[in-house]
C-alpha cells in the first residue's frame, strides 16, 4: 500500500501513520530523510489558543494540497495511468478541503478516470471549464482545483483562469496560468485561492518572463480582491539561498528578477508560510524539489484582509513510498506541499502588524 510521510517532522499525526503502515522504524526513516527539509509542528500565533478554548474568537480550520503531478508525456515523465493511483492515495490520506494542481494536462491524463477514483465528494475543476470564450476552453493550463463537498460558497468568483503573458518560444507543453476558486470554511469566511504555475528556468531568460507574469496576476486577478487570500502552486523560482535576496548580500546578477519577484509578492501583502513556520521553529526552509536541491518550486502565500486573519498552522512536505521502499518519482518530479490554516476574525492593526515576515530567499 502507497503511504505519505513528511520529510522532515509530522503533521499532525500523518507522518507516524504512514510509517507505520510503510513498516519503517524511526532509524529507517530518518535515513531517507533529506537533513535541510522542514516540517513541523507550529502555530503563528499561540497566545490565541486559551482565547479560542474559551470562545472569544471565532475561527475555523482550512487544509490545502498543492501537488505539480508531472504531466508530460512519456518517456519525459512515468505514463499518468500508472501514478493515477498514487494521487488519489495522496490526496484520501491527507484528506484536504482544497487540492491545487497543475500539470494536469487533458492531452496525456485521462480526466475522466481521475474524477471517477476521486469520489462523490470531491469535484475537480479544470480551469478551462469556467472560460468565457472558446478559445480559452481549449487551452490547456493543466491547473485543476479539486474541492471538498460543502467547501464551494453559493456566490464565488468560483474557477475564473488567467492566462499568464509573455511566454518563451520553447514552452510549448502548457499555457501558463492561474485559477481562483472561493473556499468556504467553516465560520462564513470566503478565502480565494490561487492555484497557479509559473515559466520555469533559472536564467534571466526565464526570469524576466516570470515577474512579468507575476505583476500581471497581481494586478487582473489578485490585488482587485481586498480579503484574506491564498496564493498556492508552482511558482518556479529559484532565488540562490537563504539571505541571498537582502540587500547587501552580493547575491549574483542572475538572481535579481527572482529576488524582486518574491518583494513584489511580498509588497501586496502575502507572507510566504514556510518562513512563518520556519522563524517560528528555528528550523531551515523546505525543499520541494525531486532531485536533492534546496529549491522551493512549489510554495504557499497567505494574506489577510477584511476584517479576517490567516495564521499558518502547521506545513509539510511530503515523500512518497511504495511498497515500502522510497520512490519520489512514483508521483512526480515535484514533492507535494500540505498546509493547515486557521481562518479567524481579526483587527487591520493586527493584520498591518504582520506583513514584516519576508522570505530569507
Amino acid at each position: 500500500m502507497a503511504g505519505w510521510i513528511d520529510t522532515a517532522g509530522l503533521l499532525s499525526g500523518l507522518a507516524m501513520l504512514a510509517l507505520a503502515g510503510a513498516g519503517l522504524g524511526e532509524a529507517r526513516a530518518e535515513e531517507l530523510v533529506p537533513a535541510e527539509v522542514v516540517v513541523h509542528e507550529g502555530r503563528d500565533l499561540p497566545e490565541l489558543d486559551e482565547e479560542l478554548d474559551t470562545g472569544a474568537l471565532e475561527a475555523a480550520e482550512l487544509r490545502l494540497l498543492s501537488v505539480n503531478i508531472w504531466g508530460v508525456p512519456y518517456p519525459f515523465s512515468r505514463p499518468f495511468h500508472a501514478r493515477r493511483a498514487a494521487v488519489v492515495d495522496l490526496i484520501a490520506e491527507t484528506d484536504p478541503d482544497l487540492v491545487a494542481m497543475q500539470e494536469v494536462f487533458r492531452r496525456w491524463v485521462g480526466m475522466r478516470k481521475l474524477k471517477e477514483a476521486l469520489g462523490p465528494d470531491r469535484r475537480l475543476h479544470r480551469a478551462e471549464d469556467g472560460a468565457q470564450s472558446r478559445r480559452e476552453r481549449r487551452r490547456d493550463s493543466g491547473l485543476v482545483t479539486v474541492v471538498r463537498k460543502g467547501r464551494k460558497p453559493e456566490d464565488g468568483h468560483n474557477n475564473r483562469l488567467l492566462e499568464l503573458f509573455p511566454k518563451n518560444l520553447d514552452e510549448t507543453l502548457a499555457d501558463k496560468g492561474v485559477q481562483r476558486f472561493d473556499l468556504l470554511a467553516d465560520n462564513g469566511a470566503v478565502v480565494p485561492v490561487f492555484n497557479l504555475h509559473l515559466i520555469a528556468g533559472g536564467s534571466g531568460f526565464r526570469q524576466g518572463p516570470r515577474r512579468a507574469q507575476v505583476e500581471q496576476m497581481l494586478e487582473e486577478m489578485v490585488s482587485p480582491t481586498t480579503g484574506p487570500a491564498v496564493m498556492v502552486g508552482d511558482f518556479n523560482l529559484e532565488p540562490p539561498g537563504p539571505g541571498a535576496c537582502e540587500e547587501g548580500d552580493g547575491w549574483e546578477e542572475d538572481w535579481h528578477l527572482d529576488c524582486g519577484t518574491e518583494a513584489l509578492i511580498r509588497e501586496a501583502g502575502f507572507r510566504d508560510a514556510a518562513v512563518v513556520i520556519s522563524r517560528r521553529t528555528g528550523l531551515p526552509l523546505a525543499s520541494t524539489h525531486v532531485g536533492g536541491s534546496t529549491a522551493r518550486y512549489d510554495r504557499v502565500y497567505v494574506r489577510d484582509g477584511g476584517g479576517w486573519c490567516l495564521d499558518v498552522v502547521d506545513l509539510a512536505v511530503l515523500t512518497h513510498e511504495d511498497a515500502g521502499e522510497p520512490d519520489p518519482l512514483g508521483l512526480s518530479d515535484h514533492k507535494p506541499l500540505l498546509v493547515d490554516l486557521r481562518v479567524r476574525s481579526c483587527s487591520a492593526e493586527e493584520a498591518l502588524a504582520r506583513l514584516g515576515v519576508r522570505s530569507p530567499g
